[in-house]
């Protein structure tokens, strides 16, 4: 189910395990060329890195594992300067675009080190509390396999279990570990099987020593649980016949069960925004009536094509056809200085403004708001402002700036 879950939104898990996957596959093979099959795997696990940097270890050390496993020992110098060098290729044009920006490589990261950019003590205390476990040494390894005691005992189970016990794994864990069970009785699967036991023991001291112990940051599991399984699997002696029979089953309950899944998913219409495509975001075929419902085709087709739209608390404006002033949740709210100057940082005049009171709540909620937007400066700020339109079951609400006034 967690593949499911996560592959059906915009998280970048699956990104993860795809990338994932191609190095674990070049590195569990005998090459007599070790420093291409060692470039090979350092170069995804430096891509994988780009799309979540927790990669470094979720893949990197299953897959640098497997790759010292297959290798004669002579060769490991070699292979892991080459691998090494060609990750830190891969990384580069993220180190290259962060240094040149903020004069920190890894920036957000190593920012009492290195250069915290254009951030603020303040920002970089709540970024680093929102991406902290303040727990014990202790709790992290009480949560690996216990529910989390900070939750209610009548919680979704999902929220209780963050762990290998968490509901969505079902039986992952336990089969893949089956399967090793099943591989170490040989000595060929044995080389294999080791690896990836390694590399899974790797993966679950990431995740309990180095993240703030996310469900999710665990997916990464399925490149070394799905191979365990699998071969393990392929190990059994079965009857004639039996195997591919309880083979058949098996795959057919597992679709089943995954279909049923996605079938429940938005209220039993999984594939209703499919349907539509990014028109359906921008507000196409425009009519009186999607713009009552949506506030982003109500900006691209009522408001004049030159109109800029300040966004509060609103940090994705990909289907927004309008100039539009945003930040994300941890960068300065350019509201605040778009209330004292124009020119301030760069931030441009605003005919109408975009307030998102939902995720704001939300935002306060978890701790990640920036202390400047308080209950009274959104009080002052619109009390200055023409309101338009509201979208209640969204949240949000539209203003226009006065011609000649600012709040």
């Amino acid at each position: 189910p967690w593949t499911i879950v996560l592959g059906s939104m915009a998280y970048n898990e699956m990104g993860v395990v795809v990338l994932g996957a191609g190095a674990m596959l070049a590195a569990c093979r005998r090459s007599n060329r070790p420093g291409v099959q060692a470039a090979t795997v350092g170069f995804l696990v430096g891509v994988s890195c780009c799309v979540k940097p927790t990669a470094l270890f979720f893949v990197g050390l299953p897959a640098g594992v497997l790759l010292l496993r297959f290798l004669a020992w002579r060769d490991w110098g070699e292979a892991l300067a080459i691998g090494s060098l060609a990750g830190l290729l891969a990384l580069s044009p993220w180190l290259v675009r962060n240094a040149a920006m903020t004069g920190n490589p890894v920036f957000p990261f190593a920012t009492d080190v290195l250069s915290a950019g254009h951030w603020t003590d303040e920002q970089i205390d709540r970024w680093t509390a929102a991406h902290a476990f303040d727990g014990s040494l202790l709790d992290r390894i009480r949560l690996t396999a216990w529910p989390d005691p900070a939750t209610e005992p009548d919680a979704n189970p999902v929220a209780r279990w963050r762990g290998v016990t968490n509901p969505q794994w079902m039986i992952a864990f336990p089969a893949g570990l089956l399967g090793a069970l099943l591989l170490l009785r040989g000595k060929r699967p044995r080389l294999i099987a080791v690896g990836l036991l390694l590399g899974l023991t790797g993966q679950l001291a990431a995740w309990g020593l180095a993240t703030h112990l996310q469900s999710r940051f665990l997916i990464p599991c399925l490149l070394t649980l799905a191979p365990l399984a699998g071969l393990g699997a392929a190990r059994v002696r079965w009857p004639r016949g039996a195997g591919v029979g309880l083979g058949v089953t098996v795959c057919l309950v597992q679709a089943i069960g995954a279909w049923m899944i996605f079938a429940g998913q938005r209220g039993g219409a999984p594939n209703a925004m499919l349907l539509g495509g990014p028109s359906l975001f921008l507000g196409e075929p425009y009519s009186v009536e999607v713009g009552a419902v949506s506030p982003v085709a109500f900006i691209n087709h009522e408001l004049p094509p030159d109109s800029t739209v300040l966004l509060v608390g609103v940090a994705t404006p990909l289907y927004i056809d309008r100039p539009v002033v945003y930040a994300t949740a941890w960068d300065r709210p350019p509201v605040l200085d778009w209330m004292q100057s124009s020119d301030t940082y760069g931030v441009p005049d605003a005919d109408y403004v975009l307030i998102d009171h939902a995720e704001l709540a939300r935002q306060q909620r978890s701790g990640y708001l920036d202390p400047a937007l308080t209950p009274e400066f959104l009080r002052t700020l619109i009390e200055g402002l023409a309101p338009i339109r509201s979208w209640p079951q969204a949240g949000q609400s539209l203003y226009r700036v006065p011609r000649g006034n600012r709040p």
